[in-house]
């Protein structure tokens, strides 16, 4: 697989001497020197690396915040970026990417002394990002595998229920039958018994009988069997039907329960420290998995490499707040269907239309009780 590599700096020897070392593994390479639009960069080249070989640390940072900031391709399309330092600023470039500002850093001025550093940076980030890949695709499938819940219980029920409608239609049929027969027997035994002679005078009795015979016999009997037919071929089909799916249902029943075995994964987002760990305590103790977000520029990177199940979003927050980060998410398709509940701290009918409008699946005002959003969080991951 081919790996995209952008690299973005503002000094045309780094650029050449970067290019120069990635050169022997890779072939699809971009280079932009000093650009004034972060945004164009990484819209119009779309790279899985993005090498940010500034001169200094701020400068990186702020290349890299306007893309989150901007950018309508950054989140949607996943990346690693690799962060080029010099050695005045290696602890700093640390705790930037521990902080998960960046993914990788790589001690590249004043001098290089290993030209394959870069490029095992590289190759560790491409694996990265297929595992991450990866993680996405099993993560859908299982949510969707998650709404097969009861899907086989509720396949045999509707067997059984229509194979009870059959049986009432068939016992309808001879019921039918057995009336129609019942009533002309009466019939003609009150006209042997001569009940009908006033008013009427049946010169030929056996012939009537008969006639009356033949009129039950093609005018009920013969249309109920025409009834049943078919009835009968459509039990046969319900019986081969059930033979056959049968063993595929089984296959649905051990996908349903390995999907089981994965929690689903709350991502939730506060700038407020506390508010953040005492949300993630309640919700592992549910049994989910959780991420942690302090605002709405963190979200959006935690999706540039993982999808979680449901977000949990505080409406008011520094840089992105919480309304701005749910309608980029919602406004970007790959994410459109992840549910969103809003945290508000004002139950006002503004705030609960602007949270409804920005996209969000349902909202709950601050302070949180625990069992209400439990319950709205399984609803919504139904």
């Amino acid at each position: 697989m081919t790996t995209s590599i952008l690299i973005a700096t503002d000094n045309i020897k780094d650029a050449q001497s970067i290019e120069t070392q990635l050169n022997k593994d890779y072939k699809d390479i971009f280079v932009v020197i000093g650009s004034q639009s972060p945004i164009r960069d990484f819209d119009s080249n779309k790279p899985d690396i993005l090498v940010l070989a500034f001169k200094s640390l701020a400068m990186a940072e702020d290349y890299y915040s306007e893309l989150y900031h901007k950018s309508t391709q950054v989140t949607s399309y996943p990346h690693r970026s690799i962060l080029l330092c010099n050695k005045d600023e290696l602890e700093l470039a640390y705790q930037a990417c521990k902080q998960e500002h960046f993914d990788d850093y790589v001690l590249f001025w004043p001098t290089v002394t290993d030209d394959n550093q870069l490029s095992m940076a590289i190759h560790r980030a491409q694996l990265t990002l297929e595992r991450a890949k990866a993680y996405i695709a099993n993560r859908e499938l299982s949510k969707q595998s998650r709404h097969l819940n009861n899907l086989d219980s509720k396949f045999e029920a509707g067997l059984n229920a229509a194979h009870e409608h059959l049986e009432t239609i068939d016992g309808t049929t001879l019921k039918l039958n057995q009336t129609a027969a019942a009533t002309l027997g009466q019939l003609l035994e009150r006209l042997n018994n001569g009940d009908f002679n006033a008013f009427i005078d049946i010169k030929d009795a056996n012939g009537f009988k008969q006639l009356l015979e033949k009129f039950q016999h093609d005018l009920i009997a013969q249309h109920i069997s025409h009834i049943n037919q078919p009835l009968k071929q459509l039990k046969t089909w319900l019986q081969e039907f059930r033979s056959q799916f049968s063993p595929h249902f089984e296959s649905v029943r051990l996908l349903k329960d390995a999907a089981q075995k994965i929690p689903p994964t709350i991502l939730v987002v506060d700038d407020d420290k506390f508010a953040l760990d005492l949300s993630k305590a309640a919700l592992v103790k549910e049994n989910f998995t959780v991420t942690l977000a302090s605002n709405g520029y963190e979200t959006l990177k935690i999706l540039s490499k993982q999808r979680p199940d449901l977000i949990l979003m505080d409406m008011n927050m520094p840089e992105i707040d919480g309304l701005e980060a749910t309608r980029r998410i919602k406004a970007m398709e790959q994410f459109s269907t992840i549910p969103i509940i809003m945290v508000t701290g004002n139950n006002t009918k503004a705030d609960v239309i602007n949270c409804l409008k920005a996209g969000a699946s349902d909202y709950i005002v601050k302070p949180i009780s625990h069992g209400t959003l439990i319950d709205k969080i399984n609803r919504l991951l139904q």
